[in-house]
């Protein structure tokens, strides 16, 4: 039975709870290589968790990279009777052209309605019709490379450089591995050095984006160090579970994170560059006294 035929029999039971799901793209329109955000939205009432049913995963072929993986805690909406739960995974396509997710996404169960109408990204290739050679790489600046520069290199500038390399090694590897034949379903996940680095450059991501996947990033690197997974859980109830098991030097650093991090997710805040940069030292210590194991190729 297809994906469609499944969502579509689920959603017309009679006994499934009143929650519904939206998939999307953020943004719908994107180069070949440029990161976007595949949203999974659950609207459900207040009294209800859903971390289980947002813990499906994708079934991807090896013409798209995963870059990030993060759920979430829930957020009111309305008058406070409903919850909407988040989560999102941060992709790159390989390859140009409309493509569709729709039968990539995990099937819901007891899940009222699911409208994977916007799961779906236009993905323009690196060279237009009338180009003859490859667009300079975004975020630098017109005319970048040619000539000599006398002024020092901006330490920006360096942390982009790193990203585009980074992104052109990833799809240089999933390359090669297709060529060889490798396992279709394989997924490529970036270390988590460079997924830091790639969100203090805010490649693919809004501000709030940002605090968001900086702190599911930190705490999967946290989980990784101590071999389990309490990605279901809240901040709070995470760092209850986790503070005792971490070295106090640590675990002192991860609560100063979320507690800088909690007004900015949840409360509206607008992070000045002051807070934003306090934030990220504070992930990247932290991220540098973790003994984290290292992904299985």
């Amino acid at each position: 039975m297809s994906v469609w035929l499944s969502l579509f029999f689920l959603a017309g039971q009679a006994d499934v709870g009143d929650v519904r799901a939206t998939y999307r793209t953020v943004p719908s329109t994107v180069e070949v290589g440029e990161p976007f955000a595949l949203v999974l939205e659950l609207d459900h009432p207040a009294d209800e968790s859903v971390f289980a049913l947002a813990s499906g995963e994708l079934v991807l072929d090896d013409s798209w990279v995963v870059l990030d993986d993060a759920r979430f805690a829930p957020e009111g909406v309305g008058d406070g009777t409903r919850r909407l739960t988040r989560r999102t995974w941060t992709l790159v396509s390989l390859e140009p052209g409309t493509r569709t997710l729709a039968d990539t996404l995990p099937i819901l169960t007891g899940v009222r309605t699911v409208d994977a109408s916007l799961a779906a990204v236009e993905v323009a290739s690196v060279l237009a019709a009338d180009e003859d050679a490859p667009r300079p790489p975004r975020g630098f600046p017109e005319g970048f490379g040619r000539g000599v520069s006398t002024a020092p290199p901006s330490p920006l500038r360096w942390v982009a450089l790193g990203v585009a390399l980074a992104l052109w090694t990833l799809a240089l590897v999933v390359w090669w591995r297709r060529r060889r034949g490798g396992p279709q379903e394989h997924v490529v996940v970036l270390p988590a050095a460079e997924r830091l680095a790639a969100l203090r450059a805010g490649t693919g991501f809004d501000e709030s984006g940002r605090i968001f996947a900086l702190t599911e990033l930190v705490r999967e690197a946290v989980d990784r160090c101590l071999v389990q997974d309490a990605s279901g859980c809240t901040d709070s109830e995470w760092l209850a579970c986790v503070r005792t098991r971490l070295p106090s030097v640590v675990a002192a650093d991860v609560a100063d994170l979320l507690d800088r991090t909690e007004a900015l997710k949840y409360g509206g805040q607008v992070p000045t560059q002051w807070a934003l940069d306090e934030v990220f030292r504070t992930a990247q210590r932290t991220l540098d006294q973790l003994e984290i194991p290292e992904v299985a190729a």
